[in-house]
């Protein structure tokens, strides 16, 4: 199994006959209204990544893990649309997401249930787990025919979980997790200065520390 990071919260998963990619946000149109943008840049990889899908017969499934615009673009999805054999998404209550995909792929969608081991090549498997107590997201679990295992929890919160995944998946090889967060307390609140740093520092802490409570309890190699 082969990782290669694209920027931000995407992942390309690659074997001798399969591609495996995971929330390509590569255009620099930026989202959310153009207020936000990858950093750093990485508009360069999409012309790479289709140059690379073209001269290759490998199968292609692209999973997305939620509808936030940083890890659902349209305009990416639309131009490696021709390279997709399968997209998988995750089955939620909430057919938003659904309703999105289909307006650029009419077939081989499907939705995935939790716990639910998935197989479109013989090589590449993955499951899912899903949070859906606040706006709905996934985390995915991928492992090869060889055993490597890839967690990938980018935003999903599953802090109450690690034992669960643990459990399955005793041995990890990569774990890649999202530990900066994306919400607008408190740099977009009225504060004076000091209190403003005290407030931002306290929130930083707590992500590093809940980032290095679930490297501890997943303890990927």
């Amino acid at each position: 199994m082969k990782i290669s990071f694209l920027g931000h919260a995407g992942f390309l998963v690659e074997t001798k006959s399969e591609f495996l990619i995971i929330d390509p946000w590569l255009t620099s149109a930026g989202a959310f209204l153009g207020g936000w943008h990858q950093y750093p840049c990485n508009h360069f990889i999409l012309a790479e990544l289709i140059e690379k899908f073209k001269k290759s017969s490998k199968q292609t499934t692209l999973y997305i893990t939620h509808n936030h615009k940083d890890h659902y673009d349209e305009e990416t999805l639309l131009k490696l649309a021709d390279y997709i054999d399968f997209v998988a998404i995750p089955k939620y209550k909430n057919q938003d997401l659904l309703r999105s995909i289909k307006e650029i792929f009419s077939k081989n969608v499907y939705q995935i249930k939790e716990n639910e081991k998935q197989q479109f090549g013989k090589e590449i498997s993955f499951e899912i787990f899903i949070e859906e107590s606040q706006e709905p997201d996934s985390a995915i679990i991928i492992s090869d025919d060889k055993n490597n295992v890839f967690v990938n929890l980018n935003d999903c919160k599953v802090q109450d979980r690690t034992t669960e995944i643990k459990e399955k998946y005793p041995k990890i090889d990569i774990l890649a997790q999202q530990f900066s967060g994306a919400v607008s307390y408190p740099h977009c609140y009225i504060y004076n200065e000091e209190k403003m740093q005290l407030l931002a520092r306290n929130k930083r802490n707590l992500k590093i520390e809940n980032t290095v409570k679930i490297i501890n309890q997943l303890s990927p190699n």
